[in-house]
Formats: C-alpha cells, sequence, structure tokens
C-alpha cells in the first residue's frame, strides 16, 4: 500500500480534483464550492512539489527539481497563471448589477468599481476564479509530474468518479428529486449540460481500461461499471439528442481504434476481456435507463434519436435571436464585455420587443457559446480562455510529428485529444457547454495525456 501511495498518491489527488466540481455542484452551494476547490487545489500542489513520478534511475529529489524547472520553463503554466489573474480580478471587481434611476425614472446597468478591468455580476466571479485555479493545477500536474501509467490511472479514477455522480444523478432523477429536476431545467434555459463532460470522461475511461487490462488492475473490474456503465447513462440522460449523437460517434470511433490497438498489440485473452467489460457495461446501462428513466423524458428522446432530429423544434429560431442580442452586447462593450454572468441583464436592454415573445422565460445564455464568451467577457475574455488551450494543441501537433519519426501503432489515448476538442468546439456553436468550469477541467488535463502518449525518439519516460 505504501508503494501504491508513493507511486500513485498524486494521479489520485489529481483525479479527485478534476471531478470535484462535478460533485460539489449538486451538493454546496457557489461559495462553498469555491472555497473547497482552493484547499484542493493547494492540496494537489503539495503533491506535484514533493510527490512527482519517477524516471528510470531517479532519485525524489532529483525529480521534484526537474518538475518544478520544467514548469518554471513551460508557458502554458504562466499563461494560466495569468488566466487565474485575470479571473481573480474579475472576482473582485464586482459591482455590475440592475438598478434603477429614481432621477430618469428607468432602469440600467451599474457599472463596476473599476469600469476598465474585468468584472462580474455580484459574487459570481469567485467561482470563476478558483475553478480557473483548479484547471490550471490539474493540467500543469498531468502535463508535467505524472508517469505514464500515472496518466492512465488518473484517467481511469476521474472516469469512475464521474460514473459514480452520473448514476447518482440518474437515481435522483428517477425519483424526482426536485433539486436535481430544478438543475436540469436550468440547463436548458442556460444551454449548458453536464451530459458533455461525461461524454469527455466516457471517452477518457475507454481508453484507461486498456491500460488497466494491460497493466493487470484488477480493481478496474469493479470500476468499469462506473467508468463505461455509469458515465454512458450519464450521457444520454443528461444531453440533448444532437450532443448524444455526437458524443455516440466519437465512442465508435475510439472503440472502434481500441479494438484494433488491443487485436494488434496485446495478447488474445485481452481482447476477450476488453470487448467483455465494455459490452456489459453499455448492455447493463441501457436495461438501467429503459426500465427506470422517467417515461415523460425517455420517450422523447428515443423518437429523437431514432427519427434523426437532433434538433428542437424552434432551436434555430432561438439561437438566431440570443445570436443577435449578444453581438449587440459585445459591439457595446468590446473589449471586456459586459461582465461574467451579465447577459440575462443585458438580453433587457438589447433584446427588441419580439424577441421576447419568442422567448417567454427570458434568456439566461445563448445557444452559441462563443457568442456568450464574448458579450459577457469581450475580446480578452476569449483570448484568456482559448490561448491555454491554443498552447496545448500545439503541444499536441509537436508530439504527433515527432511521431512521424517512429511511426509504431500509438495508443488509443493518442487520440482523445482529437476527440475531446473536436467535439467541444463544435458543439459551442451550439450550447454552452464546453465553457462550464468542469467541462474544461476534463478537457484540457486528457489533451496533455493524449500528447504525451504519443511514442517519440529517444524518450525517457516515466516509471511511475
Amino acid at each position: 500500500m505504501q508503494k501504491f501511495i508513493f507511486k500513485y498518491g498524486l494521479a489520485v489527488h489529481l483525479a479527485i480534483l478534476a471531478v470535484a466540481p462535478l460533485f460539489l455542484y449538486l451538493f454546496v452551494a457557489p461559495p462553498v464550492e469555491s472555497v473547497v476547490l482552493l484547499w484542493c487545489s493547494l492540496s494537489a500542489v503539495t503533491w506535484i512539489v514533493m510527490e512527482p513520478s519517477l524516471r528510470s534511475g531517479e532519485y525524489l529529489h532529483d525529480a521534484r527539481i526537474r518538475v518544478v524547472s520544467c514548469i518554471a520553463r513551460d508557458p502554458l503554466f504562466w499563461t494560466l497563471v495569468a488566466a487565474v489573474g485575470v479571473t481573480g480580478i474579475c472576482a473582485i471587481n464586482g459591482g455590475v448589477s440592475l438598478v434603477y434611476d429614481a432621477e430618469n425614472a428607468k432602469w440600467q446597468i451599474s457599472e463596476a468599481l473599476f469600469p476598465f478591468l474585468p468584472s462580474c455580476i455580484g459574487n459570481s466571479g469567485t467561482l470563476l476564479f478558483s475553478a480557473t485555479a483548479a484547471i490550471a493545477v490539474v493540467t500543469v500536474g498531468v502535463r508535467h509530474a505524472l508517469g505514464r501509467s500515472a496518466r492512465m490511472l488518473f484517467l481511469a479514477l476521474s472516469s469512475s468518479l464521474a460514473g459514480m455522480v452520473a448514476i447518482l444523478l440518474f437515481a435522483a432523477v428517477c425519483d424526482n428529486r426536485e433539486p436535481v429536476m430544478a438543475l436540469l431545467s436550468r440547463a436548458e434555459e442556460g444551454y449548458s449540460f453536464v451530459g458533455l463532460v461525461f461524454g469527455s470522461y466516457l471517452l477518457g475511461g475507454t481508453v484507461a481500461l486498456i491500460s488497466a487490462i494491460e497493466n493487470r488492475w484488477n480493481f478496474m473490474l469493479f470500476l468499469c461499471v462506473f467508468v463505461i456503465g455509469g458515465t454512458a447513462i450519464g450521457v444520454f440522460c443528461f444531453s440533448p439528442v444532437y450532443m448524444f449523437l455526437s458524443v455516440m460517434l466519437a465512442e465508435v470511433i475510439v472503440l472502434l481504434y481500441s479494438f484494433v490497438f488491443v487485436c494488434k498489440v496485446l495478447q488474445a485473452t485481452f481482447q476477450l476481456k476488453f470487448l467483455a467489460g465494455v459490452f456489459m457495461c453499455l448492455v447493463i446501462s441501457g436495461l438501467l435507463v429503459a426500465g427506470m428513466f422517467p417515461e415523460p423524458l425517455l420517450q422523447p428522446k428515443l423518437e429523437a434519436i431514432i427519427g434523426f432530429l437532433p434538433f428542437s423544434e424552434g432551436f434555430w429560431e432561438t439561437r438566431d435571436i440570443l445570436s443577435r442580442v449578444a453581438f449587440k452586447t459585445w459591439y457595446a462593450k468590446l473589449w471586456l464585455g459586459g461582465g461574467f454572468a451579465s447577459f440575462p441583464l443585458d438580453f433587457r436592454f438589447f433584446a427588441q420587443a419580439s424577441d421576447w415573445q419568442s422567448l417567454p422565460r427570458g434568456a439566461l445564455a445563448v445557444a452559441n457559446g462563443w457568442w456568450l464568451i464574448l458579450a459577457e467577457r469581450g475580446l480578452w475574455g476569449l483570448v484568456v480562455l482559448t490561448l491555454p488551450i491554443l498552447l496545448l494543441i500545439v503541444h499536441y501537433f509537436r508530439r504527433l510529428v515527432s511521431w512521424f519519426r517512429v511511426l509504431d501503432l500509438p495508443h488509443p489515448a493518442c487520440w482523445i485529444a482529437l476527440c475531446v476538442l473536436a467535439l467541444g468546439i463544435t458543439l459551442g456553436f451550439f450550447d454552452c457547454s464546453f465553457f462550464r468550469d468542469d467541462a474544461l477541467m476534463a478537457a484540457l488535463p486528457m489533451v496533455a495525456v493524449s500528447a504525451a502518449s504519443f511514442s517519440a525518439a529517444e524518450r525517457r519516460d516515466h516509471v511511475g
């Protein structure tokens, strides 16, 4: 046990931190969630510095020096530090709210404490700051401090924890629990669906299952129920039809390549274990959904999937209206936007009278996450969000180019970055799910794991 903790303790801590937002937003208020994420991040930082994975023939103090040196030279680290700083300023710079001007007898939006800096509505920026810090810790830790097998364990544990959350949510929906039903309704109004998060972990868990079989991690036979079955339930139950179909297409691609990899590289007995594990978990999850999911929610979704109707009636009209309002909001505040979480207020002032008739419930977000980012955070906010992703993509393709010198059959983990990024960036034109803190917490470390999984010439990888 001591050897396991020494070798994989950091991977366990990073996996818990990565899935923490999924657990916390169900059970605690945002201020409490912010505090928990910061303390968990501090604990993970301690493990990154004190217990990184060791390379062959390396002592622990050498590993600590190497990891700290690599982090200090990494442009991604400093970009994430800058993002944490910007969101920290946003959290402090509140004051944006709806106020009544008695002198002119009209409602207006008050300015932030410092109008020339990023701002937010009320205390909404606190959670944004803590989530950004946690994303930075997990991404940097996975990128620099985990070895080959530890990265796969990180994927396996984070996917299993996400699957547990999905089953808890599924049970709450089946029991018609009001808090979870309210979360579902707010997800539809805010175009922010947790199903994309479960989809990312489903892809990562499928890849981790291969490494578990290869490394003979027998405990994964139990966790497979959550890694595959639980996350699959989460994708079906908490995604709109277009998202479910997109995730399932990516999963089929990953499964087909994974099976080819298992047949070419691993023993014949491993092929049966892989197929049996995936098939059993998918069948069990399908039976659970068919037998327990409420009929009023299940039947329309099945009809839409069978009839290949990915978008609901009126979706495109609603999307056009909200995108037009978001463009007006962004154009009025080009560089900094209206402030984090300010779109519901801005909608009142930039929407036309006919828009209110088409959107009787008002609007919490835009059915286009890229427009929402511009409207709330402006061009600077878009740069802060996309620059770390672009740096990870550049690193990924650099590793892909170096792989061409080797041209072996790459591990399936090498391709999950393309699947996760393709899903997130594409679906970002139809909803805001990719910009959730838990979605970015899943996507960015997976891109780092994927890039590190390529074989490279003259490479001396970690042993842990």
